[in-house]
């Protein structure tokens, strides 16, 4: 619990054992505190005098969430998408998508007063092209100042970065009153943390250029591969760092820890191979951000390029190691690590690989999923085992501990 200045007490229900929990949230009857953000939007306008100029139109101006990917962008992930029908890179989404929201066309927020003439409206229901702007890359617009963002990156425009997937949304949403839709921020959901975890829990979903949960809680397949040391180490997962392993491991973009492969006693005893991952009930990322658990320093430098990088290994893998869409999947990405060199995981009989390249391996869960020691966490048996060496050219792949195969992309 926690005094608050007048008196009143907050107790956070995630202290509460499992079958306390439980019958808390299914009773209900209590209240419950609420955190807002200060997303919001409104108009922008330039007052020129001294100049025989017609009169200034304003500009859309949007108070925008917090971007984990500020070097990856919506627009690129589309033109990826787009670019290679064959490869089924449509099928890579199971939620959501990677529309950028220059490409939407709906009016500016119709409810915003004029600045300077409070009784006019701000913007034309008319005008559809509000969001159709796209972002000169950083080289037209700065010039080659800076080697590693010219040949990598491009500034950042909200247009050609954000999305236009609407569930409420990310960066903005839309409204709708008996003139029509337009867009506006007041659709979007609040707290933003917690809009946060339900769409990363869901593929990345709504923005494509978004971090992926969806392997940290097992709620659908994976799309956007994150990292496992991006996701965060539980003390006792392989890679965990020895110096973080008595302070609890590390903490994720999101404040979590991902899943991990080990052996654990069942309901009625029996040793299980089992994946230990959070739970979706339990985590809560508005605590985690008082606790100054968020952080996207892990995802500040990933771009476009290695996104789509990392897609393009998982859509192979699967594709290969399995069968059939990446967002259709049985197989639940557990491990993902990038290899720096291939000569340092050396596989006997078959051909070795070349350049970037990622280990990745996926579980196939069967039955249900159970309790852990721990209050936060779940363990959820499964049988096979695939562990794949993937580049975007070529594979490598074991199923069960079996001889690797290997074919190309």
């Amino acid at each position: 619990m926690e005094q608050r200045p007048e008196g009143e007490l907050i107790t956070d229900l995630n202290t509460l054992a499992s079958s306390m929990f439980a019958d808390a949230l299914k009773d209900g009857g209590y209240e419950a505190a609420l955190f807002e953000d200060n997303s919001c939007d409104g108009a922008v306008l330039a007052d020129v005098t001294g100049l025989p100029l017609p009169p200034s139109r304003p500009a859309f101006s949007i108070i925008a969430v917090p971007d984990f990917f500020p070097y990856a962008g919506q627009i690129d992930l589309e033109q990826w998408a787009n670019d290679f029908p064959s490869h089924n890179h449509g099928h890579q989404f199971k939620e959501g998508g990677p529309a950028p929201l220059c490409e939407g066309r709906l009016p500016a927020n119709a409810t915003t007063p004029r600045p300077g003439d409070l009784s006019q409206p701000a913007f034309d229901r008319a005008d559809a092209t509000m969001v159709a702007m796209v972002g000169r890359p950083y080289a037209q617009a700065a010039g080659p100042t800076n080697a590693e963002r010219t040949a990598l990156r491009t500034t950042s425009y909200l247009t050609d970065a954000c999305s236009n997937e609407f569930a409420p949304g990310w960066d903005v949403s839309f409204a709708e009153d008996d003139g029509g839709k337009f867009y506006a921020t007041f659709g979007l959901g609040s707290p933003f943390l917690e809009d946060v975890k339900l769409c990363a829990a869901a593929n990345a979903y709504w923005p494509a250029a978004s971090p992926d949960a969806g392997r940290t809680f097992q709620r659908s397949p994976t799309a956007v591969p994150m990292l496992d040391s991006e996701l965060g180490y539980h003390p006792r997962h392989p890679d965990c760092p020895t110096a973080a392993q008595p302070a609890g491991g590390t903490r994720g973009w999101d404040g979590e820890q991902g899943p991990f492969l080990e052996q654990a006693a069942d309901g009625i005893g029996a040793q299980r191979s089992v994946v230990n991952y959070a739970d979706i009930m339990r985590s809560d990322y508005v605590s985690n951000a008082f606790n100054g658990h968020i952080s996207a320093e892990a995802l500040a430098d990933v771009d476009s390029e290695e996104l789509i990088d990392r897609m393009d290994c998982l859509r192979l893998a699967i594709q290969t190691a399995g069968s059939g869409r990446v967002d259709e999947t049985p197989f639940w990405l557990i491990y993902a690590a990038p290899i720096g060199d291939w000569a340092d995981v050396p596989v006997a009989g078959a051909p070795s690989l070349t350049g970037k390249g990622y280990r990745y391996e996926f579980v196939v869960p069967e039955g249900a999923s159970f309790a852990s020691e721990d209050l936060w966490r779940l363990r959820q048996p499964y049988g096979d085992h695939i562990v794949c060496h993937v580049t975007t050219q070529a594979i490598r792949w074991s199923v069960n501990g079996g001889a690797f195969q290997f074919a190309r992309g």
